[in-house]
């Protein structure tokens, strides 16, 4: 699969129901990949179906969920018998390689491992950033200590504003390097 804008998001519920349909709805009209912990014990979601407590809060997020045309990819227990953490998407071929593993002693989940299938289309993008932490900053604060900075501030306020900013600028240009991230 090819995508250009594919959003990944994790949710941890924070008990409001109603939040998770609608980040699942707003979701759905994107390319998505939407995993966590969404605390649905009652949904059986090899049958699709529901029973048990908070039935009618999973019956309607079962209902949201196939209403906006997502994939639930999980299909084994996560915790003790329950399907508690799901990993959902717009796309059923864009997750594979599903395995269920053993819970870190921190948690009593179990830990889910998976393969996105998706490629970088267009070009990457490389932007240019200062590197701070390479700066050289004794030159940098040698120079700011010779700045007038009396006839510099005394301009007015957007005159003063400008010359400072240009000021901090030419000087950061000067003592600091750039790096490049793409």
């Amino acid at each position: 699969m090819s995508v250009t804008d594919l959003i990944i998001k994790k949710l941890y519920p924070d008990g409001n129901h109603n939040r998770i349909r609608k980040l699942v709805e707003e979701m759905s009209v994107k390319n998505f990949v939407l995993f966590g912990d969404f605390n649905y014990p009652a949904v059986d979601w090899h049958n699709k179906s529901v029973s048990g407590q908070d039935a009618t809060e999973a019956e309607l997020f079962l209902d949201c969920v196939d209403d906006c045309f997502c994939t639930q990819h999980i299909r084994e227990a996560t915790r003790e018998s329950n399907v508690l953490d799901l990993v959902l998407s717009s796309d059923p071929d864009i997750v594979s390689d599903i395995q269920i593993m053993d819970k870190l002693d921190t948690t009593d989940h179990n830990m889910i491992s998976l393969k996105l299938n998706f490629e970088i289309s267009g070009d990457c993008v490389t932007k240019q950033r200062y590197d701070y932490n390479k700066a050289n900053w004794k030159c940098f604060k040698q120079e700011l200590s010779q700045v007038d900075w009396d006839s510099m501030l005394d301009k007015g306020n957007l005159d003063s504003w400008s010359e400072f900013k240009r000021t901090l600028h030419d000087l950061e240009e000067k003592h600091v390097p750039k790096k490049l991230l793409q």
